[in-house]
């Protein structure tokens, strides 16, 4: 498959990279800034893609089967219109369904599904979603073995994009508009959320003045958890501490004490120790013996 790619992030970049490596073809990096995004590329991939301004891909159509747009959630519409009115102002010279650039647009959000590209379906293009559900540090050179990517889109769309999917080793499941926001919300939370927790720990350290080596056995602590809870399912059975063993009065003390040393977490704390009692009894086990 031969790949164009607008977007010279983390996730534009990896997916360039994971592309190369599966045996397929990056034919074009597409930026608002190519200087910029061929420095960028070089650190990746070697040679890195030929890096053109984001226009290029209609005004001189990159020879490619897929466009990957990976751009930051807020400049996708923005995008997906800008490019649709240039193809529309390029229609008089390669007709609607003529032009020879690429006929399939996937985008990398998870938040939207393919009517963020409506304008450039209007155009005649087969739109869809390829999203991976992974984390991006930095650019990867090499995908996550078996990682899931969340997919959508016209016929041609849906097909491309699950190509790509298990061309990467991972795995692709459909998921359409309905179930897209809070599809994205789940991810926030086993990233993002999972991240503040810790956070909120590294504070109560700080505070504690603790030495700075406990934040690290958190880690550890986070790290366990993480491994219990891809051997288990539901994952609320992996789930462990004062509040799944039902300890109340272990759980009561630490939110006075939470709420002495730090009163604004005392609410999360108290929260998080309510769902937990609620996952247990998901899991059809309410309470556990450590």
């Amino acid at each position: 498959m031969r790949l164009a790619v607008l977007g010279a992030g983390r996730v534009g970049l990896s997916l360039a990279a994971w592309t190369r490596a599966a045996g397929g073809e990056v034919t074009a990096l597409l930026a608002r800034s190519p200087a910029r995004a061929a420095t960028r590329a070089a650190e990746l991939l070697d040679p890195p893609p030929p890096a053109r301004p984001i226009e290029t891909f209609v005004d001189e159509p990159v020879e490619a089967d897929v466009l990957l747009i990976a751009v930051s959630d807020p400049a996708l519409a923005e995008v997906a219109d800008r490019l649709a009115a240039r193809l529309e102002a390029a229609s008089a010279s390669f007709g609607s369904t003529a032009w020879p650039g690429a006929r399939v647009v996937l985008h990398t959000s998870g938040l939207f599904d393919r009517r963020i590209l409506e304008p450039l379906a209007t155009c005649g293009l087969a739109t869809g979603s390829l999203h991976p559900l992974c984390a991006f540090p930095s650019a990867l050179a090499a995908p996550r073995p078996h990682a899931v990517y969340a997919v959508d889109g016209a016929p041609a769309a849906l097909e491309a994009a699950t190509h790509l999917a298990h061309a990467f080793g991972g795995r692709a499941v459909e998921i359409d508009g309905s179930r897209r926001l809070l599809y994205h919300a789940g991810a926030t939370l086993a990233a993002g959320g999972v991240t503040t927790l810790l956070a909120v720990a590294e504070e109560l350290v700080e505070r504690l003045e603790l030495p700075a080596a406990v934040i690290d056995g958190y880690l550890d602590l986070a790290q366990g958890a993480l491994e219990a809870a891809r051997t288990r399912r539901p994952v609320a059975a992996a789930i462990t501490g004062p509040a799944a063993r039902g300890d109340t009065e272990v759980v009561e003390r630490q939110l006075q004490a939470f709420g002495e040393v730090a009163p604004e977490h005392a609410q999360l704390v108290r929260t998080l120790a309510e769902s937990t009692r609620r996952q247990r009894c998901r899991s059809g086990n309410p309470t556990i013996d450590e």
